[in-house]
């Protein structure tokens, strides 16, 4: 199995000001580099940024490490290869 990194760039302030609406100042830029990098999944121990980022309806689900590791990860192509 194999991952690819991807880096984004500081989101500048205008994109970050329309996410901060959804999810406050603090985490706009967090939100805004995953949505930028396509990822499908935003991982954090942030309840509240959690819930913001899901009632959102954005291109992204928001999951605890432990929701992705209990829910997500099972179903992933070479998961019978990472368990013994």
């Amino acid at each position: 199995m194999t991952t690819n990194a991807i880096v984004v760039s500081i989101p500048d302030a205008s994109d970050r000001s329309g996410y901060a609406a959804i999810v406050g100042k603090k985490d706009a830029h967090v939100v805004v580099a995953a949505v930028a990098a396509g990822t499908p999944f935003l991982l954090t121990l942030d309840k509240r940024l959690a819930r913001s980022v899901n009632e959102a309806g954005l291109s992204l689900r928001a999951l605890s490490p432990g929701e992705f590791i209990n829910d997500v990860l099972p179903r992933h192509i070479g998961a019978g290869k990472l368990r013994p």
